[in-house]
């Protein structure tokens, strides 16, 4: 099985990113904030990871962090093609069972709202 997170699944380009972060809804989480917006095309999920230097000084609780997002989003990865930016609210590095608790929840919300979005729309 492939356990990679392949490019094509990565929010990677500047116009992505601001489409994403001026047009998209947010959910929170604790310690996790996501913004999402729903992809018209029938491509795989995209997301990326944000964790502010000014939260975290040292480089490495940066990229743990980040590496818990990415491991948890991999392994509970929805169906949907969504472009999803997780970024961190948290001031204190938390365990995988948090993130992973976290991000299952805000891909619920966020297949909530998608419901709802089309029962209101229908």
């Amino acid at each position: 099985m492939d356990q990679r997170l392949p490019k094509h699944q990565r929010i990677y380009k500047q116009d992505d990113i601001d489409h994403l972060f001026s047009k998209g809804k947010a959910v929170i989480s604790y310690p996790l904030r996501a913004v999402f917006c729903n992809r018209h095309d029938d491509q795989s999920p995209r997301m990326m990871v944000s964790v502010a230097k000014r939260r975290f000084k040292h480089a490495v609780d940066r990229v743990r962090f980040k590496r818990l997002i990415r491991e948890a989003y991999r392994r509970n990865k929805p169906q949907q093609s969504y472009d999803i930016a997780f970024v961190a609210i948290s001031d204190k590095l938390p365990s995988y069972q948090m993130v992973e608790k976290a991000v299952c929840q805000i891909l619920q919300k966020i297949q909530q709202a998608e419901t709802e979005c089309k029962t209101t729309n229908s």
